[in-house]
């Protein structure tokens, strides 16, 4: 006898249909400005190209989107902003998200750690050993003056407060960090004889 309803005949349901697959997410960098990423507020306008398919033709048509992206003060490294499928526009596929990812451009002045920045003076070592006075122009166009009366390679003077605003409370900021980089003359043998003798009396 045979089985009624089996694979295939009257009352089998319908093969299930896959859902569309999503494109992988395109990323793209961007690059900002320490000063940018200090005050805020800013636009960064994107331009990218993207296919679209037509089907009145059969064929893909290229066309340029701009995107705005509002920088927010204290971002870092790394930080992705994301247009949900904004990608190519091809048949069955979702399209994928575009990704903007950010590249703080060098900075004459500054290296950033963290939330810290880090300013190195450079000094002769005559200022090293007799008193250093240094004036730092800040990102937001503010003058700075540190003075220490002597330094070493591993001083490191903390300007609290003088830092990159902190991405999750952007009223605060972190530290400026001062080090100093000592140039040592070149010296005849003369000159450092007289030195040592100073050095040794300066020991008695």
């Amino acid at each position: 006898m045979g089985m009624g309803g089996g694979f295939g005949g009257p009352g089998a349901s319908p093969p299930r249909k896959s859902p569309p697959r999503k494109a992988e997410p395109v990323e793209y960098n961007f690059n900002v400005t320490l000063e940018d990423l200090h005050t805020g507020g800013k636009n960064k306008k994107m331009r990218i190209t993207k296919k679209i398919w037509d089907a009145a033709s059969g064929k893909f048509l290229h066309t340029t989107v701009d995107k705005d992206i509002p920088i927010k003060k204290g971002w870092k490294n790394g930080t992705k902003i994301t247009f949900e499928r904004e990608g190519d526009e091809l048949p069955g596929v979702i399209p994928a998200d575009i990704v903007f990812v950010l590249n703080t451009k060098p900075h004459p002045r500054f290296e950033r750690e963290g939330d810290d920045l880090v300013y190195t003076a450079t000094v002769p070592l005559e200022q090293a050993l007799t008193g250093v006075e240094v004036t730092i122009q800040t990102l937001d166009g503010r003058t700075l003056k540190v003075s220490e009366p002597h330094v070493t390679p591993g001083t490191v003077k903390i300007l609290r407060g003088e830092g990159m605003p902190l991405q999750k409370s952007p009223d605060r900021k972190g530290n400026l960090k001062v080090k100093f980089n000592i140039v040592f003359p070149t010296l005849t043998d003369s000159q450092k004889r007289e030195i040592r003798a100073v050095l040794k009396g300066g020991r008695g």
